[in-house]
Formats: structure tokens, sequence, C-alpha cells
């Protein structure tokens, strides 16, 4: 199973012995203690993570098997992983990497740097061309990754997006879109079902000219991509076997289960086109959109009520909506108004109000819809407070791992809920099948001792949090060195991340 560590700040300093501290002359210099490292985000790859520091450089700590902590390392004996951060290298093993300015990681152990410069730098796996460097081999350092055709190297890019499942997609500054990768049902958006080892463009609405007028990017993590244009209006392409892609069609293997063009996706009930989108999030099987008004639009597998829209979808063919449906209102009243920000978890989704509450919708086997029961819910529920008392409020931000959600509040502390039979719910309980692995009303984490938390990030079965000081705690699942603590043990209670 893929987990995802993090990467913290602390600082090593030398103590004098007694017998230094006598012996020393009253003039001796003292060394200066080195100044800590600080963090400025995080990005999981599967079983690891790695840390963009303030300064541009990147550590990364957990797996190493196929050379993903960067390092020129292929760990092969005894344990397959580093459980405290290393430095990632340069291209070519010269150096360290450096003028980093965000990190995107991938399921399928690899991870790729954007660069200041608007280059990109890929390293560990690449069996599926993920590494964009023209073959298909793993790197234990980084590579850059080649332009269109293998000329050159990319430029120009703004943003990357990864499918988690062996692709990336590039934002250019020019709208357009580049992507790399694993080409199965059509992900790469360049009219084929083949993968590619550099970039390749996508394409234009039936495959005429190139895709233009991109605003932001977002991926269903199995093979899917939908692009927010600067209209508002959204394409897709890629798997759209659940109706994913949102333009009325469920794709068979008879078309190679998705489409390799984009395609527009409609408007509500099949009429017209979606516009007046802000923003996208995907739940890992469909796609939900944030209307300008407030409102949450969704579309693709509805099983489990991940549509908000009052349905159950059965389990016989069409297993969800091929066209945008209207996320109802808490209770089924009206339609979910007030929408800040929308958190896609594992088949569920939950959203930051503007004032501050969150309501979440979908599956709930662990209690990640934080409303005190263990039962689906196809229309929004609210999360209730700490312990069901009241309603959440304060919330400045979510991050979910499979079946759980954490909540950064103001206040600079944070609460999860949902699953924690691997200790995420950070509040030093393992929860078993007794509970259903975990906890459906939110609970403190180091019940409350967790202060001055910038943002959380989670993956799986595992949650880090970047502190206001620069350092990170991570608690969770750490099997695979995923804490970055120094060992290969699950934490119910935050750990430090061990900086060299």
């Amino acid at each position: 199973m893929t987990r995802l560590g993090r990467i913290a700040a602390v600082t090593g300093v030398g103590i004098l012995g007694i017998w230094g501290v006598l012996s020393a002359s009253p003039a001796a210099a003292k060394t200066p203690r080195p100044a800590p490292a600080s963090v400025a985000s995080l990005s999981s790859f599967g079983y690891g993570s790695c840390a963009l520091l303030t300064s541009g450089r990147v550590d990364c700590w957990g797996a190493g098997f196929f050379g993903q902590l960067g390092n020129g390392t292929f760990y092969r004996t005894g344990h397959t992983a580093n459980a405290r951060p290393v430095q990632v290298e340069g291209v070519g093993g010269t150096g360290t990497l450096s003028g980093v300015s965000s990190l995107t990681g991938d399921w399928t152990d690899s991870t790729c740097a954007l660069l200041d410069s608007s280059g990109v730098d890929c390293w560990g796996f690449g069996d599926e061309g993920q590494l964009g460097n023209g073959t298909f081999n793993v790197s234990a350092i980084p590579v850059p990754v080649e332009g269109v055709g293998g000329t050159g190297t990319l430029t120009g890019v703004a943003r990357l997006v990864t499918d988690r499942d062996g692709t990336y997609c590039a934002l250019l500054d020019s709208g357009g879109v580049d992507c790399w990768g694993s080409g199965g049902y059509g992900a790469l958006g360049n009219g084929t079902f083949s993968s590619s080892a550099t970039p390749v463009q996508v394409d234009g609405v039936g495959g005429t000219g190139t895709l233009t007028g991109v605003a932001a990017l977002a991926s269903e993590g199995g093979s899917s991509y939908c692009a927010l244009l600067d209209s508002g209006a959204v394409d897709c392409w890629g798997w759209g076997v659940d109706g994913e892609l949102g333009n009325g069609t469920f794709y068979t293997a008879t078309n190679n289960r998705g489409s390799a063009t984009p395609v527009q996706v409609e408007g509500v009930g099949g009429t017209g086109t979606l516009n007046g989108v802000a923003a996208l999030a995907s739940d890992g099987s469909g796609f939900c959109a944030i209307l300008g008004s407030g409102g949450v639009d969704c579309w693709g597998f509805g099983i489990g009520g991940e549509l908000g829209n009052g349905t159950f979808y059965p389990r016989t063919g069409n297993d969800g909506s091929a066209t945008p449906v209207q996320v109802e209102g808490v209770g089924g009243t009206g339609t979910l108004t007030g929408v800040r920000s929308l958190l896609s978890g594992d088949t569920a989704y939950c959203a930051i109000l503007g004032s501050g509450g969150v309501d979440c919708w979908g599956d709930n086997f662990s209690g990640g819809l934080g409303n005190g029961t263990f039962s689906n819910s196809a229309t929004p529920v609210q999360v209730e407070g700490v312990g069901g008392t009241g309603t959440l409020t304060g919330v400045r931000s979510l991050a979910s791992v499979l079946q759980g959600v954490c909540a950064v509040l103001a206040s600079g502390e944070v609460d999860c809920w949902g699953l924690g039979h691997d200790g995420e719910l950070g509040n030093g309980r393992f929860p078993n099948g007794r509970d259903n692995y975990g906890s459906d009303t939110p609970v403190q984490v180091a019940r409350g001792r967790l202060t001055g938390v910038a943002s959380v990030t989670g993956e799986e079965l595992d949650y880090c949090a970047v502190l206001d000081s620069g350092g990170v705690k991570c608690w969770g699942w750490g099997k695979d060195g995923e804490l970055g603590n120094g060992h290969w043990a699950h934490s119910a209670r935050p750990v430090k991340v061990a900086l060299h």
C-alpha cells in the first residue's frame, strides 16, 4: 500500500559533556549553532515524502528502492527505505538540487520539481516514462524533462499536476498543456492511447489544434484530467467509464474506456455546456466544480452518494452520472451555497463554507463525514464539533487520508475525524474494528497541544503538519519510514521529522 511521509526542520546541536566543560578554556571560541532548516511545503510520492525547504533545496525520506529519495541511492538491503531525510542531488549527481519552486509526487514512486527557471526535473520510478527524459528507466538522481518531441528541455511551466497513476501534465504560461508518462485510456490527451517518455501537446476539443486558454488543471487520480478554461468552462480527457468526462458518455472497452482528446463538460442535465466554474476538485472517481456563485456541481461515480444530489447510484452498469448534477443543501433542502473551497477525499467530499464550518457528503465507512454516524450520505451533512458538541467552526483548511479528514483551525490547532486504526487521528489511540476503525466526530490532535500549524498534508494513512516555525510533525502510518523521525513504526501522536 502506498503511504506517504513528510519532512521537517530540527537543529542538531553538539552538547559538551561535564569533562569538556571543566577543561575548556574560558577564551575558547564556541561553535555557532547552525540555523534550523525551514520547510515551505510537502509532497508525497507513495511510501514516502519530499520537503521543499525555504532555501529552494529538497529533502526526501521513506521508500527508496526505485531511487525515490533522489540522493543517488537504490536502497536494496534491510529496510528499502530511509526513515530520516536525505538531500536530493543535482542533475547528474552534482551538488544538491536547488532553485525549486514546487514539488509534485506520483503514487508510482516518482517526484517532479518545478524550478524557478520554469523547467522541470524528475527522479524515481520511470517505467511509464513519467520522468520525461526520453527513457522508461528509473533514476536515483534528478533528470531534466525534455521538450515536446524530445527537443531541448521543457520550459515555460506554470504548474504541475499528476493523476497519481504514472502521468504528469504541465500547465504552461501560454495556457497550453503538455503531458508525459502513461497514456493508457487517453490520459495524455494527444489523440493516442500510448505512453510517452517525452512531453506531448494536449489536443483541442475533438482533436483540432491544441488546447489553449487553460487557467487550472485537476486530475481524477486514475488517468483522467479536467482543464478549467479562462472562459469558466471545463474540458476533460482520459478515463471515462463512470462518466468522469462529464460529456454524457460512459466509455466502454470498445472505445478504449476513455477519450484521448478533450471533450466539453455539459451543463446540468446535459443542457449546453458547464460554465461559471471557479475551481475544480476530484475524489478519485469523478469531479466537482465550485461555481462562482458558491454552489457545487459534480459528475462521475456515485454509488456512495459522492455526487451529493440525494442519489445512491446502483451497481448496474452506469453507476454514476455522466453529466453534472447540483449538490443539494444540508438535509436535501435547496442547493449547497457559500462554498469557499472543496476537499476531495476517498469517494467523499468536504466543503469549507464562508462561515468557517464544514459540510461533507459521500462514503462514510470510517466516520469520514464527521457527523456522528458511520452511514453514507448522498446529501451534505454538517461536521460536528469535538466530541459531537455543536458544529465545527473556524476552519482554515482541510487535508485528507483514506477515509479520514483533518482540519487546520484559525487557532493553529488541528482536529481530525474518520479513519484512525494506524494512528491517523493523532490523539494517542489506534481504534479497532469495534469502533469502525475511526472516529465519527472530530478529535483534537495531541489533545490540542499541536499548535502553530500553518498547513497539513495527508497521504492514504498518515498526516504531516508544517508549522509556522518551519518545522514539521507527522503522525499515522510509519512502517516504511514515512514519519521521518528515524523509526519504522506507526505513531498515534505527532512526532518531529528529523532533518540532518
